[in-house]
């Protein structure tokens, strides 16, 4: 399997709570498909930490070709490693969470209760996440069962802002939206007319713009199952331009 990889143009980012910085986003090409990795992050003063991670881009894009590009750890042991590791000490899983993302992924992340030591990987593989998480179900099943039970359906709307967990397959267009003060940004806009977002206060613009928009697209099924989404009404004011309808994102 060919697995590749793209560096995208620098964007510079002024965090108020995380130092400011460059962020290069690194894109992997697989099986067709473009999926988001891990951005390059250079800060030029010595207020972002740490102020060069090349050398965590190197370590996880040397993982992703070993294995196919099926996943990479964050930190801590690798996934299965993990697993016999719980067994071997008789752990069980703390605050672990599962997070889905349109760029073709899903988080995993949680502590141990016995050791002081917290993983997190990126999975791109639905095999090998399944494989996973019924080898995490044998650990500590009420943990893994918690946390899959949080990404139940359920749905709320307020001011032109409706909540949901995607349940199956979805068709996505990307679209541009226009603010008065930061300008024209690529988005996804679902079936039904509604910008797409991951919290309740901003519609989601992926870094690499309307490159990495239409990749996620073209995706046969680019709504992870279980991913929860917060959807904007638009107002469409141009050739495929919309502005959000309330203005708040």
């Amino acid at each position: 399997m060919n697995i590749t990889f793209t560096k995208y143009p620098a964007e510079y980012q002024n965090h108020s709570t995380g130092g400011s910085a460059w962020y290069s986003p690194i894109w992997m090409q697989k099986d067709g498909q473009e999926h988001f990795v891990i951005n390059h992050s250079t800060a030029p003063k010595s207020d972002a930490w740490p102020r060069d991670n090349l050398l965590d881009v190197q370590r996880i894009t040397k993982e992703l070709i070993n294995n196919e590009g099926t996943f990479f750890c964050f930190h801590g042991k690798s996934p299965f490693d993990l697993i016999h590791f719980m067994q071997e000490e008789q752990c069980k899983f703390e605050a672990l969470t599962f997070n889905t993302s349109l760029n073709g992924y899903t988080d995993i992340r949680f502590n141990l209760d016995k050791v002081s030591m917290a993983c997190a990987y990126r999975v791109y593989d639905n095999t090998v996440l399944i494989d996973w998480v019924e080898a995490a179900l044998k650990i500590d099943a009420s943990a893994v069962h918690a946390a899959l039970a949080r990404c139940k359906e359920k749905t709320s709307k307020t001011d032109g802002l409706s909540k949901t967990l995607i349940d199956g397959k979805e068709i996505l267009k990307p679209v541009s939206v226009k603010y008065r003060d930061k300008g024209t940004l690529a988005a996804l806009m679902d079936s039904q007319g509604r910008l797409i977002g991951f919290d309740s206060s901003h519609v989601y613009h992926p870094t690499g713009g309307m490159t990495a928009v239409n990749s996620i697209a073209e995706q046969e099924s680019p709504l992870t199952i279980g991913a929860e989404l917060y959807l904007f009404d638009a107002i469409k004011i141009g050739d495929n331009t919309y502005q959000i309808d309330t203005q708040t994102a």
